[in-house]
């Protein structure tokens, strides 16, 4: 049975075989986990502004960093290269570097951005936050981050410098991969923050110019996604028929997950009608590292954040654990952790009845 870590509203949890117990950081609001190519080093970035690392697989943690009051870590990277540098990403939108990963830095020179004064999150107070980071796997001077709403930002100096690459697609860039095989080929999610159509686009020259490569496809509010590192025409990707500050409507988000076995060209619902959509977040997917093309995905609760840009929903929408969930049904509470096979067409669901959380990482 697969050994995952949880990152939840309430610290991290360990779920295996039938067990599922929180393990450390009690009252950390967990939003990200990383593993590092370093054996048995694991990083947490948590909503109220911390970094923890863990040296022995996630038995024990040490707060390494605290950025300012509010600064909340939203993204946590690891690049292969050695000496493994590590890079987290905040709301507001700003860079953190740990070179060595040990003594972290503020990356000043971030903010500076060309075009960043245009920077915005589409509900107030406005402030654009850095969703993802990508790694490029031969160059350690080169890696890419995605700000929300911004554009696709790309470094040629190990993050000393950063200049955006997204003048002709959408802006509101969410998630950014890279193929294995070709580091020019990038994908990005994007929602609907834009004049550009929302859905998923792709570079072939490391970002200088885009393709549309989501066309005739719904859901359009696209999120998650993944590569399959062996079959890297295999991919695929989460998406919502509305923004998340509409997450709470009677039907719930509508997640759905979509999938591609030719790069972007065309698209399937693998698993429509049958557990999908969903009145619940996803909010992690990743390759299925047994079984080329398939993928592993999970399915929570969404979690309200730490502090409410918008206006505040009537607390009728807010159960006492303070998730948006419009289901009266009690297994909608639950987190679920699901197994699709390499086809597409199999379904296994690996661990159910989970505490809602905001990131999963698979530890064997």
């Amino acid at each position: 049975m697969k050994t995952f870590l949880l990152g939840t509203a309430d610290g991290i949890w360990t779920a295996e075989d039938s067990r599922c117990e929180r393990i450390a950081l009690e009252g950390e609001r967990v939003t990200t986990l990383a593993a590092s190519p370093e054996p048995g080093a694991l990083y947490a970035v948590t909503a109220g502004g911390r970094i923890y690392k863990s040296r022995d697989d996630g038995n024990q943690w040490e707060k390494q960093f605290e950025a300012r009051p509010g600064e909340r870590f939203m993204s946590l990277a690891v690049s292969p290269h050695p000496p493994y540098p590590v890079y987290a990403g905040t709301w507001p939108a700003d860079v953190f570097r740990a070179p060595d990963g040990e003594r972290w830095e503020r990356v000043e020179t971030f903010r500076k951005t060309e075009g960043s004064k245009y920077w915005c999150f589409p509900p107030p107070p406005h402030d654009p936050r850095l969703v993802s980071f990508a790694f490029h796997p031969e160059d350690p001077d080169i890696l890419y981050a995605t700000v929300e709403m911004g554009g696709v930002m790309k470094s040629r100096d190990g993050g000393e410098s950063w200049k955006p690459m997204t003048d002709d697609v959408n802006r509101d860039t969410h998630v950014v991969i890279m193929h294995p095989d070709d580091p020019d080929t990038l994908y990005v999610s994007t929602g609907f923050a834009s004049s550009y159509r929302p859905g998923v686009y792709w570079t072939r020259d490391g970002g200088e110019s885009w393709e549309y490569r989501y066309r005739d496809m719904h859901p359009m509010y696209t999120w998650r996604m993944c590569i399959d590192p062996v079959r890297p025409e295999v991919l695929h990707v989460v998406a919502y028929p509305y923004a998340p500050g509409d997450w709470h409507v009677p039907t719930g988000t509508g997640g759905d997950l979509l999938r591609t076995e030719d790069g972007g060209e065309t698209w399937t619902h693998p698993h429509r009608g049958v557990h999908l959509p969903t009145v619940n977040y996803l909010p992690k997917i990743m390759p299925d590292p047994e079984a080329p093309g398939g993928v592993i995905l999970s399915i929570s609760p969404y979690l309200r954040p730490s502090a409410n840009p918008k206006d505040e929903l009537p607390h009728k929408y807010f159960n006492v654990d303070g998730m948006i969930s419009p289901s009266v049904d009690p297994r909608s509470q639950k987190g679920r952790i699901i197994r699709s096979g390499s086809d597409g067409k199999t379904w296994e669901v690996l661990h159910d009845g989970l505490p809602p959380f905001l990131d999963l990482l698979l530890l064997n």
